[in-house]
């Protein structure tokens, strides 16, 4: 009798190992930065219930400088020697059993990373019937507009999970290719590896976190945000009044992909 059970609770335990590894991911993108003219390798993992999306980060490399976005802009001499990835990157961790999702971002290639927690996004996806094939995958196409920008997101329903890169979520089939109306943003998927004997993604959020660093809210984010941009423009200002120029002030929309606006 006993060896029966053993037996029972070892086949459970190996099915259940079996389903979450069927769950389990890892997806390797091209993410083109165009607000920053740079383009990165990013990645996302995905163990069941969990994802965790990472670009701009110093061990998957930055691939190359581009200029796609806004020509207009006149960049710093020293622009291609300052380094655009961070040893941690640009991460957003999504636990689909809690309502919140949570990132960590830079306002600027020299300021140090914030930590966030915010609501998870539900888009109003616009589903249609256009297709193409990325990594492989025949991905189906839908638009939403979140946060200032239109996206199209190509969907894959051979990978019927509602994961994708950075914010973007909430599709039948896991999002292998995504882009902004305006051109600021752009990844593409180069492999997928479904499913996956290795899992990247965290136990918990708080394993994103530096010492000594918390969660803030996302209004707090988005007051900084505006008080950074406020402060950067005086200091346009002063520098233009200083040396009889003409001061160039910064927009929102053209320095960051999220336009919280007034």
């Amino acid at each position: 009798m006993k060896t029966k059970i053993l037996i029972g609770i070892f086949l459970i335990v190996l099915c259940s190992a079996a389903a979450q590894k069927k769950n389990t991911g890892l997806i390797k993108y091209v993410h083109q930065d165009n607000l920053l003219s740079v383009e990165y390798n990013a990645l996302l993992a995905i163990d069941g219930r969990k994802t965790y999306y990472v670009t701009a980060q110093d061990s998957l490399g930055e691939r190359e400088k581009i200029n796609t976005y806004n020509n207009s802009v006149v960049e710093a001499e020293n622009y291609n020697s300052v380094k655009k990835t961070l040893k941690a990157g640009f991460q957003v961790f999504n636990d689909l059993s809690k309502p919140y999702i949570y990132f960590s971002h830079a306002l600027s290639l020299n300021t140090p990373l914030v930590y966030v927690q915010e609501k998870r996004p539900i888009h109003d996806w616009k589903l249609s019937n256009d297709t193409k094939e990325i990594a492989g995958y025949v991905c189906k196409a839908a638009t939403t507009i979140f946060r200032g920008r239109k996206y199209t997101c190509w969907y894959a329903t051979d990978l019927p999970l509602p994961y994708g890169p950075w914010k973007l979520m909430g599709l039948p089939g896991i999002i292998l290719g995504a882009s902004s109306e305006d051109g600021a943003y752009k990844v593409s998927a180069v492999s997928v590896k479904f499913p996956s004997a290795q899992s990247l993604v965290p136990h918990k959020e708080k394993e994103l976190l530096a010492t000594n660093h918390k969660f803030y809210p996302l209004q707090s984010y988005i007051e900084y945000q505006r008080k950074f941009i406020k402060e950067e423009n005086e200091i346009m200002r002063l520098s233009a009044l200083k040396y009889n120029v003409k001061a160039i002030m910064g927009k929102e929309r053209d320095n960051y992909l999220e336009i919280f606006g007034k």
